[in-house]
Formats: structure tokens, C-alpha cells, sequence
């Protein structure tokens, strides 16, 4: 093949191309890539795919090789078909060998030798599908041993709706052409400046997430490290994930720290001499994802673990809640992987597992734990990985545990751990931490979550004092309590609250009920309604919000709103105004999917012991809070509205927000006893906010806003385009004080006391 010559100019539109041949990507001119794909009806490279498959797979004859390329070819371009796409490339697809009469895996890709597969990029890759109405083209396109892999969109540095726009183009593709992403399992966007990816199929501005292989790393670096072949193919191969989401397929990809965090796990998991570690994660930042690849890792290498066995210790409520879905569905597809799958439905089943000497995946609840019998396996090459372990290895369910697999490896997964690095015996930094200097293995912080955009900052508000508690009222009656009880999740929480009868007396009283329920109704329908997002009403117990869904009923039309708390069988003679609200199963799981649709009823959940974990809503904006908490349980609460969301129209969620009835974000130093590192910029008072935007708007009505007397609106704005802002410094700071001004404005619109700026 001849040598490419770029030109000048399709160097500076596509560097990403050059950047990447540096690594090993050979370059293909959009005539040849098309020749190649033979014509623009196609998206294969067929003869590169058939020699590779000979190649891997000597017992192949060519028609079989043929046979297989027009079986991939004839994947329907969807989101499942995309997924037997994936599974051809790791290898997971069998084809029956004539000689040896069997069924044998069937290698598309060397991931072990990268040298060894076909590896072009090219641009301008136009398809123009025979049913369609029209073709479309790709700015550039990535293609592994003749399927294509990843889709680039390339936009102006210096249009600042760049990366909205390149979302916006290739939702447009999936709908007009599908067939352009029909074997694509990556996207990226880039303007030089900044470095974005994604997994096709699930493209939306939520799931494009920032590349960051090193802080400060140049547009070149940062194209050679997301293409360096033996990173970029393990990324096919081990990061990207299909899973169940209120009963539709979905698709992400690992991010860099959730990838960090699986090899860290890993090699903890084959270190002999250490048998423990603490992933520390905050909240919304995919730590369930990171268990399970983890383990699914472990499970795959058997040579390496000698056939292990992974005990996934999930936390009762998020397995019964939204992770039961694709967590049934990526076990379903383990077992199609040849990986042994068990679950422990009652601890007869978990002793039955032990006592079976059983190899493979095990997934369990921690309660399930309770009188196994001691010793039950003594393999070392048993590894238990624990789901929100601060509050999964409590009181003596842990010690059942640790004493039924004594020389097992166990990792805590965790946002929010119980104590210090300092601290006692039940601190998870001393019972996960202990053999790692920082007390953890690996840890990803609020900030660098809000940093990366991961999460959200979330901003709050004391609601007017008339409603709050009196602060030495909730000394007395709360934290006094709190501090005396291990409260790590929103059952041990309820069980300190039964005890405080003068403070549920108080929050749920019928006039106070009432005056919430008013400025809760006003606030959401000036402050939430208009912005087309939709909030939590977290009331203290059960009972309490069975009246706020009654009184709001009286403010807003009924539909608005919804409750979900649960049951309990003596409810119909007990609580006969909670029984009466309470819904049914069904009735309930359609009240969860339906809440995350912005054009679907409900808007406002009222809650009290659901939904607080393990729930992500993103269109969730706004949580009234008027429980006390504290610690663990109040941080993955609020971490509910922390959720990045972009509506229809690519209007991007600033912040989640939060109005404190109680009081209890007063002094965040009571509520939240973390480290002040941790928690730093994650939680702000909206007061000192709207305080910081009136003096940025008084200095930039100073600054660029004053009139020269004698001198018309013409001759004014002349003299500011042409004369000051000539300098390009002048310009950036400029820009710079209006996106602060902007970014602010967004933040506390709307309000009326933002105010209304003209120019004299």
C-alpha cells in the first residue's frame, strides 16, 4: 500500500489521525477505506476480516471464515445486535470445527500480541445504506481487523456547544443510519482542547465522560494513550459493559478510575501476603460496576487463581431495588461464558455452596451469613468483595463472615466509611485498610468526582427557621442519640429515630406539615417545575409522609406526586393512613421508571426508608430535607440529586439542591464528620452563592457597563470592540467574567433574587 500524504489542512482538521498512526494505526485515505469496505453500503473491511480469522483460527475453512463475516454482517443495527458484535470480538462466539466434529471459540482480535491484528483509521467515512432515505459520514473512524470500532466526531475549538453538538450528530446517526454504529462499541469527541468518550447505543451528554490518563496531558497525549493498541484493545475487552436498566438494555464503559480500582482489586486479589483492602469511592461514582469486572476478571483467569470463587456480598436493598435487573442479566451472561453462577436465596444455600466445594461467582446478601458454620472453607482462594461495606460488616454479621472463610481476600466497596483512618476496631480503614498505608487500596473523592463530572455539586438552602428545629433541640434529641449508636444505614437511622418522640412530634405535627407542604409546593413550582426537573420530599417516618402527599394533593394536582415507603403487614389496623397510600408491587416499579422521565408523571417523591441508596434518578434536582441524618446515611442521600442529567433540548443540570428543614446542614461539621478534604466544594450554602454573584455583577457593571458622557450607544460600543478588546487578554477576561457571572446565574435561577442588570 502506497503512503499517505496529508495535507496541511487535513492536518489540522483531523491531528487525531496523525497522532494515532504514531502508536501503531495505520492510515487509510477515505478511497481506500471505502475500496476496502467495498463501497459505501458497507461498514466491513471483508477480506481483512477473513485473512485475520484464517490466521487466528487455522482449523477454519474459507467458507466457514466467509460464513462467519456474513453472520456478523447480518446483525440488526440495534443495541442487542451490537452487543453479539462485542462478543465476537473478545471471542465469546463458538463455530463447528468439520475435523474435530465440535464446537470451538472462534478468535476475531490478539489481544495478547496487539502487533498481530489489522489496525486502520481513516476519515470521511460516508455510508450510504441501500433502505435509506439518506447516507451520512463520519469525521473519522477506527477500525480493528476489518470491523469498526470506535467513531470520531471532530468539532471547532471554538464553538463552545462543540461537544453538545457532536452528541447531537451522532444520536442523529443512530436514528437516520443506524447502521454506522451498528459494529461501533466506542465514540469520541474532541475540539482539540478538551478529550471525551463514550459507548455507542447509550449516547447522551450524561454518558460522554472526560479523558484524563494524566492530569495536564496534551491533545496528543491524550490520542496516543486512549489508542495505544494493548490499552485501547483491553478496553474492547474487559470495559465496556452491557446491563439492565428498567428493563431496557443499556451500555457503558469503565472510567479511569473505576478501571484503576479493577487492577488494583485484582492484584490485591493474587498478592499473597495481603489479604485485605478498602476501594473508597464516593457516591454516584459506579462502584457496583467496578465490583462485578473485578470479579469478573478473577473468575476468567483461572489459571491464575487456581478456579477461584467470588463471593459478591451485595447490600440487601439495592439487590432488591434497580440492581436486580442487569445484575441477573451480567450473571446471565457469565453463564453463557462458561462461568459458574450461584445464588445464595437462604443460608441453607450459601452452607450448601461451601460444603459443595462450588468454584465460580457467588452472589449473596450479607444477613445470609448469620450461623454459617466457622471454617465452612478454608481455600485461600476464596475473595469477597462487599457492597457499601461501612455498613455491611456491622455488629456480628461481619464476624460470621470472616469466620466462615478465615484465609479468604476481602475488599470493602465504600463512599462513605465508618470512622477515621485512625480509628477502632470497626473502622473500615482497620478492617479493610489496615495493610495499605493510607488505610485504603484505592480512592476516588468527591471532588475529583465533581472535578471529572462525574458527579455534581450539590448547593443547599436552610429553609425559613420558623419550620427548623431549634439547634440545641437537635443536640439534645438527635446527635446526642446518634453519636451513641453505630447508624450506617436507614434502618439502624429510624431505630435511633423511634426513640426521639418529642422530635417526631414536632416534624410531623399537622400545622408544620401544612406550612412545609405550602412552601415545598411554591419552591417547586417556581424553582424545579420551570427548570423540567423533579425532587424528593424525605419526611421522617412513614406516617408523616402519608400527610405531606395529602397536603400537597391540596396545592398541586395530585398526580404531581407520589409516595413509596414500606410495608408492613399490621399497617391496615395499625396505620391506616399509611396502608391506604402504600403501593402495590407493580404499581411501585412503575412509579420508580416513570419518575426518571421528564415527560412522565410523577414529579415529587415522598419518602422516607426507599430510594435513599441505590436509586440514580438523574433528573432528580431537588431533595426537601426534613429527616435528621447524619454521616453515611445523610452523604448517600443527598448524593441522590448529584446525578448529571441533560434534558431533550442538551440543557445540562448545574448542580443538585437541597432545602434543609431541619436544620442539620447548619453545621456540617456535626452532620458530615468526615474529613473537611472530603467534602470540600461538594456541599455549598446557596446564601454565600447568591452573596458571590451580586459583587462579581456590581464589579462587571464597573468594569465593562459604565458610559462615557457625550458619547452615543454606537460610538460606545465602537470604542469597546475596538479599542479594548482588541487585546486578546482583554477578551479572555472578559469571557472569563461572564462565564463566572453565567455559571452562577444558572446556579440560583430561577430566584426572584437574582436580579435584572441593564446598562445605564
Amino acid at each position: 500500500m502506497s503512503q499517505i500524504k496529508i495535507s496541511e489542512a487535513k492536518s489540522v482538521q483531523f491531528p487525531m489521525v496523525k497522532h494515532a498512526s504514531t502508536v501503531g494505526w495505520e492510515q487509510l485515505t477515505p478511497e481506500e477505506a471505502e475500496s476496502m469496505r467495498r463501497g459505501r453500503a458497507n461498514m466491513l473491511f471483508p477480506e481483512v476480516l477473513e485473512n485475520k480469522l484464517r490466521q487466528f483460527n487455522p482449523w477454519l475453512t474459507e467458507d466457514q471464515a466467509r460464513a462467519i463475516i456474513e453472520s456478523i454482517e447480518a446483525l440488526p443495527p440495534t443495541i442487542e445486535g451490537n452487543r453479539e458484535v462485542l462478543r465476537w470480538l473478545r471471542g465469546e462466539r463458538q463455530w463447528h470445527d468439520e475435523n474435530e466434529q465440535r464446537q470451538r471459540p472462534v478468535q476475531v482480535v490478539d489481544f495478547d500480541l496487539p502487533h498481530e491484528n489489522a489496525l486502520h483509521v481513516t476519515w470521511e467515512w460516508k455510508i450510504e445504506p441501500p433502505a435509506r432515505a439518506k447516507g451520512n459520514r463520519a469525521d473519522i473512524m477506527f477500525i480493528v481487523n476489518g470491523i469498526p470500532v470506535t467513531i470520531v466526531e471532530h468539532k471547532n475549538p471554538k464553538d463552545r456547544d462543540a461537544l453538545t453538538k457532536a452528541v447531537t450528530q451522532l444520536r442523529r446517526y443512530e436514528i437516520e443510519t443506524p447502521e454506522l454504529l451498528a459494529q461501533t462499541q466506542l465514540h469520541n469527541e474532541t475540539h482539540l482542547i478538551d478529550y471525551w468518550y463514550g459507548v455507542t447505543w447509550n449516547i447522551n451528554r450524561r454518558m460522554l465522560f472526560k479523558w484524563k490518563h494524566t492530569r495536564g496531558e496534551s491533545y496528543r497525549d491524550a490520542v496516543q494513550a486512549f489508542f495505544e493498541p494493548r490499552d485501547f484493545l483491553r478496553t474492547l475487552r474487559e470495559w465496556v459493559l452491557f446491563y439492565i436498566e428498567d428493563g431496557e438494555t443499556k451500555k457503558s464503559v469503565l472510567r479511569e478510575h473505576q478501571r484503576g480500582a479493577v487492577d488494583a482489586v485484582v492484584e490485591r486479589c493474587a498478592d499473597g501476603a495481603k489479604n485485605r483492602g478498602l476501594i473508597w469511592h464516593t457516591q454516584g461514582s459506579g462502584k457496583t460496576f467496578t465490583m462485578l469486572t473485578a470479579a469478573q476478571l478473577i473468575i476468567s483467569q483461572k489459571d491464575r487463581f487456581k478456579n477461584a470463587t467470588v463471593i459478591l456480598v451485595v447490600d440487601r436493598t439495592e439487590l432488591e431495588g434497580q440492581l436486580k435487573e442487569w445484575v441477573d442479566r451480567l450473571l446471565g451472561e457469565m453463564q453463557a461464558n462458561d462461568i459458574p453462577v450461584r445464588r445464595a436465596n437462604s443460608k441453607y444455600d450459601l452452607q450448601d455452596i461451601f460444603d459443595s466445594d462450588f468454584r465460580g461467582l457467588v452472589v449473596s446478601m450479607i444477613h445470609k451469613f448469620e450461623a454459617i458454620r466457622k471454617d465452612s472453607s478454608n481455600r485461600d482462594n476464596v475473595f469477597v468483595f462487599i457492597d457499601e461495606a461501612h455498613r455491611s460488616v456491622a455488629a456480628d454479621l461481619g464476624s460470621y463472615l470472616m469466620a466462615a472463610v478465615p484465609n479468604a481476600t476481602i475488599i470493602g466497596f465504600t463512599g462513605t466509611p465508618v470512622g477515621g483512618t485512625q480509628g477502632g476496631g470497626t473502622s473500615s480503614f482497620q478492617i479493610f485498610g489496615s495493610q495499605d498505608e493510607m488505610g485504603y487500596l484505592h480512592k476516588y473523592s468527591i471532588v475529583e468526582s465533581i472535578e471529572d463530572e462525574t458527579t455534581l455539586p450539590i448547593k443547599y438552602m436552610l429553609a425559613p427557621s420558623s419550620m427548623s428545629m431549634a439547634p440545641e433541640d437537635l443536640d439534645e434529641q438527635f446527635y446526642a442519640l446518634a453519636s451513641d449508636e453505630a447508624v450506617t444505614d436507614i434502618d439502624e437511622l429510624n431505630k435511633v429515630l423511634q426513640r426521639t418522640v418529642g422530635l417526631r412530634t414536632f416534624l410531623g405535627s399537622d400545622s408544620r406539615v401544612a406550612q412545609v407542604a405550602e412552601f415545598v409546593a411554591n419552591h417547586f413550582s417556581e424553582n424545579v417545575d420551570p427548570l423540567g426537573h423533579k425532587a424528593f420530599l424525605v419526611a421522617v417516618d412513614r406516617e408523616t409522609c402519608a400527610k405531606y402527599k395529602r397536603a400537597l394533593d391540596k396545592l398541586l394536582p395530585p398526580e404531581w406526586s407520589e409516595v413509596v415507603y414500606s410495608k408492613n403487614a399490621s399497617d391496615v389496623v395499625d396505620r391506616p393512613d399509611v396502608h391506604e397510600l402504600q403501593l402495590s408491587d407493580d404499581r411501585e416499579k412503575e412509579v420508580r421508571r416513570q419518575f426518571k422521565k421528564a415527560n412522565q408523571q410523577p414529579k415529587i417523591l415522598i419518602v422516607t426508608d426507599k430510594l435513599l441508596t441505590g436509586y440514580d434518578a438523574p433528573i432528580l434536582y431537588a431533595m426537601y430535607l426534613d429527616k435528621p441524618m447524619r454521616d453515611h446515611v445523610l452523604l448517600q442521600a443527598l448524593a441522590r440529586v448529584n446525578r448529571p442529567y441533560v434534558d431533550s433540548e442538551g440543557v445540562q443540570k448545574k448542580v443538585g439542591l437541597v432545602v434543609d428543614f431541619v436544620g442539620i446542614l447548619k453545621e456540617l461539621h456535626k452532620a458530615l464528620r468526615f474529613d473537611s478534604a472530603d467534602v470540600e466544594g461538594a456541599l455549598q450554602d446557596l446564601d454565600v452563592l447568591m452573596a458571590d454573584l451580586l459583587l462579581k455583577i456590581d464589579a462587571a457593571s464597573t468594569e465593562y457597563l459604565l458610559v462615557t458622557p457625550g458619547q452615543g450607544e454606537d460610538e460606545q460600543l465602537e470604542g469597546i470592540v475596538y479599542g479594548r478588546f482588541v487585546s486578546e487578554d482583554e477578551r479572555k477576561k472578559f469571557f472569563d467574567d461572564y462565564r463566572d457571572i453565567e455559571a452562577l446565574w444558572e446556579i440560583l435561577s430561577p430566584s426572584a433574587e437574582v436580579p435584572i442588570t441593564t446598562a445605564p
